[in-house]
């Protein structure tokens, strides 16, 4: 039973509670579970959920039921309702997270990993729960890999990289689990399904915020990995604002900003991401820029000139259709010229510096189930 938008709006405020009461019928579930599942596809109706009996309902039937994976239905709708912050505050509130994740470390079911996954990524207090459980999460993530268990495998992921919080030591998470040499793994090019990779990334963003992971992901080959996906995936928005996310990060601390600066075409990119039509992609890069100008004041002049084409490209082109393509690198004495649909093929960065022992080079180039 499908409900067009305009009716769900209509009935929400009766039917759920109404709905709800009926799950309590044995003999009605599997239907009443069903219409609820429908209705919880809208976002108006989630909120509605919050402030019934459904959320500790249906904690109880995900948390008591004897299949060895949720019946579809069920797993569905908390699926959906976990979307809904104070929905998921409830579930966990309820008897907290301890049952979800016993049942889940016994059946290694998806769509309840799913549910837990949407659990997490809200900014709560009962999300301190998790904290306990993050050596579980790891090791499952591992079984996950060793099984090719790739649905399990991105819902575990997407729960460690939802998990933003200075409590959970990254640093040893990544030695003691030996986790590093996984990502590298899952970030080979042609490796991993894209929406492993895209989990994998915001993973590595999350760990890159505690400071103790630089000097671990310094010494790996991970900065270059998440270099080589960047170039793979360039057409992929989700995956190219993630890595920039993770660089804002690693520009922060020395030894990452060394590897990602004087050891990859990291800077040429983000030059390029400047022209990006997603407008947060091209912003990120932009903040990003910004620190390591401050940072290598010797490429300075060369970011801030890309930038300045960037941001006056209107009156650039209409400086080379009045007085032809030379007369504004004369004037401003350029290195070259951006052709938008080229990239950077005129654009020479060969004076640009020297870090340390090594030269830089620089080339062209929604959870609701």
């Amino acid at each position: 039973a499908c409900f067009s938008t305009p009716i769900k709006s209509q009935i929400q405020q009766n039917i759920v509670p109404k709905l709800v009461d009926a799950l309590r019928k044995e003999p009605f579930r599997l239907v009443v579970l069903r219409l609820l599942y429908h209705l919880s596809t809208d976002d108006r109706c989630k909120s509605t959920f919050s402030y019934t009996e459904a959320p500790p309902m249906v904690y109880k039937l995900v948390v008591k039921s004897h299949e060895t994976r949720l019946e579809k239905t069920l797993a569905a709708l908390a699926v959906n309702l976990a979307m809904n912050q104070r929905c998921a505050e409830r579930f966990l509130g309820e008897s907290g997270l301890k049952p979800l994740m016993e049942r889940l470390l016994r059946s290694r079911d998806p769509l309840l990993a799913k549910m837990i996954r949407n659990c997490a990524s809200h900014d709560m207090a009962s999300k301190e729960q998790f904290r306990e459980y993050v050596p579980d999460l790891v090791t499952l993530l591992k079984g996950c890999e060793a099984e090719d268990n790739v649905d399990l495998l991105v819902e575990v992921l997407g729960t460690l990289g939802s998990l933003n919080m200075s409590s959970i030591p990254f640093a040893h998470l990544l030695v003691d689990y030996d986790l590093v040499s996984l990502l590298q793994r899952l970030l080979v090019p042609g490796f991993a399904e894209d929406d492993v990779v895209l989990e994998v990334v915001v993973f590595i963003g999350t760990c890159a915020q505690d400071p103790e992971t630089a000097k671990v992901f310094a010494s790996s080959s991970l900065v270059h990995a998440l270099h080589d996906v960047m170039a793979d995936k360039q057409d992929d928005d989700e995956i190219v604002l993630q890595i920039v996310f993770c660089y804002h990060y690693f520009i922060q601390h020395e030894c990452t900003r060394d590897v990602l600066v004087g050891q990859t075409e990291a800077v040429s990119y983000l030059c390029e991401l400047l022209y990006d039509r997603n407008e947060q992609i091209s912003k990120l890069a932009d903040q990003v820029l910004d620190v390591v100008v401050e940072m290598f004041p010797e490429l300075g002049e060369q970011i801030k000139l890309r930038k300045f084409q960037v941001h006056n490209a209107e009156w650039l082109r209409a400086c080379e259709e009045d007085g032809g393509e030379g007369a504004f690198e004369d004037a401003y004495d350029m290195p070259g010229h951006h052709d938008h649909e080229g990239g950077m093929s005129d654009f020479h960065w060969e004076d640009a510096a020297n870090l340390g022992d090594g030269a830089m080079y620089w080339d062209d180039d929604d959870g609701q189930y």
